[in-house]
C-alpha cells in the first residue's frame, strides 16, 4: 500500500516538472553537463571493470606460475634425491660375494643390513620430511655395512642430545655427508677413521656437526664432488636459504655443519 502511494506521488511530481517551463529551461541548459557527467560515470565504471578483469587475469597467471614453479622444484628435488652413489651398492654386493667364501656369517649379516637399508631408500619418497631418529637409524645401517667391509678401520662416535631425535629433516639429506666421510677417510688413509656426530636442537633450528679425520697428504679419491653440493641445492630449494650447509678442512679434520630450520619448509605442507 505504501509503495503504491509513493509511486503515485512520484508520478504526479514528475508530470508537474515536465509541464513546468522553468524546469524545462533548466533541463535544456543542464543537458551538456548531464551528458558530460554521464560519460564520466560511464568511463569510471568501464575502467573499474577493465581493472578488475586485469587483476583477475594477473592472479590466474601468478597462480599458474606458482604451480609450475612448484612442479619444477619438486622435480629437481626428486632428481637430487635420486643421486645416491651406486658404487656403495656395487661394492657391498662384491663384499658379500667375497665374504660368502671366507666368513659366511658376516655375509648373512651384511645381506640383512643391506636389505634393510635399501628398503628404507626405496620407500623414502613416501614422506619428504623424516624424524632425525629414523634418518640416523638408516645411517647406522649404512655405517654397519661399511664397518663389516672395513672392520676396525671405522669408528663411529655419536654425541646427540636426546631431544634431537624428534627433529624433522629432509629424507636422505644426511647420506651424502657420511658417504663423503667414508670415501675421503677410509679410502684415502690406512689409519682408523673416526666419524664424530653431534647435534643440538633449538626451538627454530637443528644444528648437526659431522666430522672425520683424514690424511692430508693422501691422494684425493676420484669423484665428481656432487654429494655436498647436492645437499646445498636441496636445502636451497626447500628452505630458500643458501647458508644451511657449511664445510671445510682444519688440519686433518674435515667438518660439515648442517642447519635444518624447524619451521614449515616450502614442501612441508604436502606431508
Amino acid at each position: 500500500m505504501l509503495l503504491t502511494i509513493w509511486l503515485v506521488l512520484a508520478w504526479q511530481i514528475l508530470l508537474q516538472l515536465v509541464n513546468d517551463t522553468t524546469y524545462q529551461l533548466f533541463a535544456f541548459k543542464a543537458l551538456p553537463y548531464r551528458f558530460a557527467f554521464g560519460m564520466l560515470i560511464y568511463t569510471i565504471i568501464t575502467m573499474v571493470y577493465l581493472l578488475l578483469n586485469s587483476l583477475r587475469d594477473i592472479q590466474v597467471k601468478n597462480q599458474r606460475m606458482n604451480e609450475l614453479n612448484n612442479l619444477v622444484r619438486d622435480a629437481e628435488i626428486n632428481a637430487l634425491k635420486a643421486q645416491i652413489n651406486p658404487h656403495f651398492l656395487f661394492n657391498s654386493l662384491n663384499s658379500i660375494a667375497s665374504l660368502t667364501l671366507t666368513t659366511p656369517g658376516k655375509a648373512r649379516e651384511m645381506v640383512v643390513k643391506l636389505s634393510e637399508y635399501m628398503r628404507y631408500v626405496i620407500r623414502r619418497n613416501e614422506r619428504e620430511m623424516m624424524a632425525l631418529s629414523e634418518e640416523m637409524a638408516n645411517i647406522n645401517r649404512y655405517l654397519d655395512i661399511e664397518m663389516i667391509r672395513f672392520g676396525d678401520r671405522i669408528e663411529v662416535l655419536n654425541r646427540m642430545a636426546p631431544d634431537c631425535s624428534k627433529a624433522r629433516i629432509p629424507n636422505m639429506v644426511l647420506q651424502p655427508v657420511f658417504e663423503n666421510a667414508v670415501k675421503h677417510g677410509v679410502y684415502e688413509s690406512s689409519e682408523t677413521i673416526r666419524i664424530f656426530t653431534r647435534c643440538e636442537l633449538t626451538p627454530n633450528e637443528l644444528v648437526m656437526v659431522i666430522a672425520n679425520n683424514f690424511d692430508p697428504e693422501a691422494k684425493p679419491a676420484k669423484g665428481k664432488g656432487i654429494g655436498l653440493e647436492n645437499i646445498r641445492r636441496r636445502l636451497m630449494l626447500q628452505y630458500n636459504r643458501s647458508d644451511l650447509l657449511q664445510y671445510g678442512k682444519i688440519g686433518n679434520l674435515f667438518t660439515v655443519v648442517l642447519t635444518i630450520p624447524q619451521v614449515a619448509s616450502i614442501n612441508d605442507s604436502k606431508n
